[in-house]
Order: C-alpha cells, then sequence, then structure tokens
C-alpha cells in the first residue's frame, strides 16, 4: 500500500554508435531509471527510494546499469537529507508556469526524444555555443506509468516537465575530460524547481556521457597521461580495486571469450609481449593490481611492488585460446587455478583494463590490400575526444595513414591512448622530424617502425618474388590464402590505420608526418601479422585505389 515504481526513460540515441557499443548498451532504446516510492509520503519518508537501472533487453551483467545505480543512490541519498515535501512545492511555486502544451503525459510510449527543446539565438553580444558541445536537456520529460497523474498535490504537473521559461541556468554538459570541466562539469546539480524527478531526469542524464571519466567505483575522475578513454573502468586506488574484484564486480572472462575469443586472444598477446619486452619497466604500464583470490585483504599483485618476473610466469601458465575457448566458465577458472592461482584474475585484468573498443573484422568487411586474416576495428576515443575531432574533420577535412610500433607498445596504447612520446622514456625512434606522433600514408614506411621487413612475396598461386637488399627476410601471404581465428605464433607484428587531420599542424617530410597533437590522431584499424608475414609495402593511402577501400570498410561499419 502506498508504494509505487516510477519509471524513468532516459534515451540515448544522442551517443554515437562506437560509443554505445563499446559501453554494450542498445542506441535504440531508453536507459530505464525505476525508483521504489511512496504515493502517501513522497519526499517525507524517512527511507531513499531503491533504484534500478536496466534496459528492457539488457537486465543481466549491464555494467553501465550498474555504475549508473551506484551514481544515483549516491545523489538520491544526498538529495534526500535536503528536501522535503514543503522544500519541493517552495521550489516549484518560484518557478515559471509551464506551457500547457507540455503538461500532459504523453500517450505514445516510444522512445523520449534524444534532442532539447531549448533554443539559444545568440544576440549580438552572445556567441552561438561551441560545435563540441552535447545538450544535457531532454526535450520533455515522460513516465510509462499512469499512477504518477493521481500523484498527491505536491506533485503538481510543472514537476513533471522541464521549466523551459525559467530564468534559472540551464547549462549544457560541456563534452570535455572531468578535470578541465571545473564548475561546469556532469557533476552539477540540476535546479529542483521542477520537481524531484525532472531532477532525477536531468542529472542522469548529464551524467550518461562522461561515465567513461570516471571510476565505476568511487565516482572520481580519471587521471590519464592523455585523458579519459572509451570504455568505463576501475581507477587505480587500491580500495576500489578490492571493491571491483571482491564484489564480483569484474567481468566474466568466460563471457568475454564466448563473445569475442579473437580479442581477448590479441590482449593476451599484447600484455605477454610488454611484460617479456626489455623495455618492460617502461612499457608494461599499467601495471596489473589483483586482489589475492585466497587472501582477499592483500594484493597479490601491485604496481607499489612491481614483479615482472612473476607476472610473466603467470602468463605463461595462461593456455592459448584454442584451448580456452573450448571451456565452460567454471571449467576455465578451475583450469587456471590449477596452473596458478593468480592466472585467472590475471586474464581477468587484461580483459577488463582494455579502454579501447577493439572488434575482429568479419572476412567480408576486411580490407583485403592488408593481407592478413588479423583485422580489427580499433576505437579508443572518449566522445569528448571523437567530438572534437569531428569539429576538425569539418573545419580542416582529414585522411588516412598508417602508425607502426612494436607490439608490445599496445599493452599501454590500448589503455591510455596514443600519446606524443618524444622526448619521454616510451621514446624508441628518434624525432628527427619534431615531436610528434609519427604517421606515413605508405605502409613500407609504417612498417619499418613496427620493426618489420620485406623479403618474399608468395602469391596465391605460390610463384615468389624476391625483394633484393632487404634484411631479415619475411613472407607477405595472400589473406585467403592462410586464415587462422587465433595468433599462434610467437613472431607477431603489428600496424594501425589512422584518421588524422589535415590541419596546419600535421607536418609533412615527403611520407613522413608528424602529428603534434594527439587530439588530431585516432585509430581506426589494427592489423596483426605473424610467423614473418608483412603487408603490401606498396600500399599508400593517398592512393584512390587504397583510399577507397578504406572508406568502404569504414562505411561498413556499424
Amino acid at each position: 500500500i502506498h508504494e509505487i515504481d516510477i519509471e524513468l526513460n532516459i534515451p540515448v540515441s544522442f551517443l554515437e554508435e562506437d560509443v554505445t557499443s563499446a559501453w554494450k548498451i542498445s542506441r535504440d532504446e531508453p536507459i530505464v531509471v525505476r525508483l521504489h516510492l511512496s504515493s502517501h509520503d513522497y519526499l517525507d519518508y524517512a527511507v531513499p527510494p531503491k533504484i534500478e537501472v536496466y534496459q528492457l533487453s539488457k537486465k543481466d551483467k549491464f555494467s553501465i546499469g550498474i555504475q549508473m545505480a551506484k551514481i544515483l543512490e549516491v545523489f538520491i541519498l544526498e538529495q534526500w537529507k535536503k528536501i522535503s515535501n514543503k522544500t519541493l512545492d517552495n521550489a516549484i511555486s518560484r518557478s515559471v508556469s509551464v506551457p500547457t502544451e507540455l503538461c500532459n503525459i504523453l500517450k505514445d510510449d516510444s522512445a523520449l526524444p534524444d534532442t532539447s527543446s531549448f533554443k539559444t539565438t545568440a544576440g549580438p553580444s552572445q556567441k552561438p555555443p561551441p560545435p563540441s558541445r552535447q545538450n544535457s536537456q531532454p526535450n520533455c520529460f515522460k513516465m510509462y506509468n499512469k499512477k504518477l497523474a493521481k500523484r498527491q498535490k505536491s506533485m503538481v504537473t510543472s514537476a513533471t516537465t522541464p521549466n523551459l521559461a525559467s530564468n534559472a541556468p540551464l547549462e549544457d554538459l560541456t563534452l570535455l575530460p572531468s578535470s578541465t570541466i571545473k564548475g561546469l562539469n556532469s557533476k552539477n546539480i540540476p535546479s529542483l524547481e521542477n520537481g524531484f524527478l525532472v531532477q532525477v531526469f536531468r542529472y542522469a542524464r548529464q551524467r550518461i556521457p562522461t561515465l567513461n571519466e570516471y571510476c565505476i567505483i568511487c565516482d572520481e575522475p580519471h587521471v590519464f597521461q592523455n585523458g579519459a578513454m572509451l570504455k568505463p573502468a576501475v581507477c587505480s586506488r587500491e580500495l576500489c580495486v578490492f571493491s571491483y574484484q571482491t564484489l564480483h564486480v569484474m567481468g566474466d572472462a568466460a563471457a568475454d571469450i564466448a563473445t569475442g575469443a579473437e580479442v581477448v586472444d590479441l590482449l593476451v598477446t599484447m600484455s605477454k609481449a610488454a611484460c617479456k619486452s626489455n623495455r618492460r619497466t617502461i612499457i608494461f604500464d599499467p601495471y596489473p593490481t589483483i586482489v589475492h583470490p585466497m587472501k582477499t585483504t592483500e594484493l597479490a599483485l601491485s604496481p607499489k611492488n612491481k614483479d615482472y618476473s612473476k607476472i610473466e610466469e603467470i602468463m605463461n601458465m595462461i593456455p592459448d585460446m584454442n584451448s580456452m575457448s573450448m571451456f565452460t566458465s567454471l571449467e576455465l577458472k578451475t583450469n587456471l587455478d590449477v596452473r596458478n592461482i593468480l592466472a585467472y584474475p590475471l586474464l581477468q585484468w587484461i580483459i577488463s583494463s582494455n579502454r579501447s573498443h577493439i572488434v575482429k573484422l568479419s572476412p567480408n568487411k576486411i580490407i583485403s590490400s592488408m593481407a592478413t586474416p588479423h583485422q580489427f576495428l580499433l576505437r579508443s576515443s572518449p566522445p569528448a575526444k571523437e567530438a572534437k575531432f569531428c569539429d576538425l574533420r569539418k573545419q580542416y577535412g582529414s585522411t588516412f595513414a598508417f602508425h607502426g610500433s612494436g607490439l608490445e607498445n599496445w599493452h599501454s596504447i590500448i589503455r591510455e591512448g596514443l600519446v606524443v612520446a618524444s622526448g619521454t622514456s616510451k621514446q624508441v625512434n628518434g624525432s628527427a622530424y619534431g615531436k610528434g606522433i609519427y604517421l606515413s600514408p605508405s605502409s613500407s614506411i609504417s612498417f619499418g617502425y613496427s620493426r618489420m621487413g620485406y623479403g618474399v612475396h608468395r602469391t596465391q598461386k605460390g610463384k615468389t618474388v624476391e625483394k633484393p637488399n632487404q634484411q631479415p627476410c619475411y613472407t607477405i601471404y595472400n589473406v585467403f590464402q592462410k586464415s587462422t581465428r587465433f595468433l599462434n605464433s610467437n613472431i607477431i607484428n603489428c600496424i594501425a590505420i589512422c584518421e588524422v587531420i589535415t590541419s596546419p599542424e600535421l607536418k609533412k617530410n615527403n611520407d613522413i608526418w608528424v602529428a603534434a597533437n594527439s587530439d588530431h590522431v585516432c585509430t581506426r584499424f589494427f592489423f596483426v601479422y605473424e610467423d614473418g608475414q608483412v603487408g603490401d609495402s606498396n600500399i599508400n593511402t593517398q592512393v584512390t585505389k587504397y583510399r577507397n577501400e578504406i572508406d568502404k570498410a569504414m562505411s561498413d561499419l556499424p
């Protein structure tokens, strides 16, 4: 009696498809925030409402829902201490009336519009809003539950709809790293003048685009060398790591293998390469933080006490992906526990610490000129950087170029992003052309940076074409000649295709380009070669034939 469930349906179609795919949410249906309230006491009820956050098609293991629920629980708990039915009535009485046409609960229960009806006209002394801002306000407020219309007098209609005529500023959410937003960040408390439910709606709506910028446990901003990354993650604070791992918020490694075994295979391979490198003290970063499964108050692995030999020993106990993909969830953990009690937690860490969106390309979507079956979509830019990148693209245009780097460097790149390594301990090659991210339209140049060579070109019919004066001898395979699902060699090289802004800041020295600003470079595709394979050294992204192939691969992406 006197209890009611209110559902706030928050549209997410304003997010880019890359983001929703990486976050494993459906872009076509709203995120539902369900509040369990007292219809009699409402805000005077002693206990804050219970909260559920889900999408109808993703009620189980909805990680974004877990993060949002924690955020809203803290927010509502803090607000519950300050508000009551009386304070709500006072706030509403001070607000300006809402247009009559917005005072009705919508009959259509389809997804909410994702754009705001608030319009700002730039006057003589006003500047138009910057294009990289994401509007944080909903068009209107709607609930599926019709019982809302019968709510007590203190819940007047204006409390269910944003006050469009209010003089109070309604801040748009600036999509920038949270550390630079200062006072105008996504944690600003919305006004209560339109009602408590609208306040919750708005707070949830403005938090969604920047979930990747905050730790999923403590909700404090991440501090990364190159800003936030794409996927939400736990921070490196030990208390958060304990909570994350001991409360089993961490994903099931077997489930990840079942749905993306090729990607897990790649992640493990990258981490192994970094750990075994003679530069591992520099490039095996981040270092794992893992709670001991038998002593849950102790850290078995910690950046404060780095033991690379121990990590390497554990990694050697992780079987190949062909074997792991055959195990059930229980079998995988049991098998790894027998090998080394830390093998399964380390595997989970390798998977969950990846902050980039990596997807294996299907055979019908690969770039055949790259001559490898191991081709991946690779996106690491957070919504803020991608929005800024799109604005720069409109202003200056963009093109594609290769970036070559040793496999061991990608353990860090996929977790922290491409950074300007010139002049730092992470620099491997010289910087004769200045500081910046080195790129090239020519595959042969970037293959060199990834420590590839060129040797024998084996055609599909098996004929060989000698390429003189090239050492050591490597082989180019036709992509359809040799195709395996997983990586089976210890000799692995890689190269990426990046999209780069063609602004005056991009310095071109023949086929060696230098982008001084890391925000002007976004990874798009990643290619892996094993057993001495290399791609075609004649590929040039500025040649129409190859540019068209890359453009087609981009257009085929979701």
